[in-house]
């Protein structure tokens, strides 16, 4: 992937870790490409997203946010599902 994919990418994933109120790692291996599009649509119904990530990527955007102390775990096939502070107040 060309530098500058990667560097959009990161600017982009840094923007949804800045405004994210919690973010959650989870290990996708052995889930289906069919059962994950059903699982993003039945979470962005909820006012979440869920986005597979590349660890690397993942690293660099978190520098600097909260959820840089989150670096460590980002290791083999994770998704990462983002909940913002504008969807809080339509849970609560």
């Amino acid at each position: 992937m060309p530098t500058a994919q990667k560097e959009t990418q990161v600017a982009r994933l840094r923007d949804k870790f800045e405004r994210a109120v919690s973010v959650v790692q989870a290990e996708y291996r052995g889930i289906k490409a069919g059962e994950m599009d059903s699982l993003r649509a039945g979470m962005r119904a909820e006012k979440l997203e869920l986005m597979v990530v590349k660890n690397r990527l993942a690293k660099l955007a978190a520098k600097g946010t909260s959820v840089e102390k989150l670096n460590d775990s980002f290791t083999g096939p994770l998704s990462v599902a983002i909940s913002y502070e504008e969807d809080r107040k339509a849970h609560v």
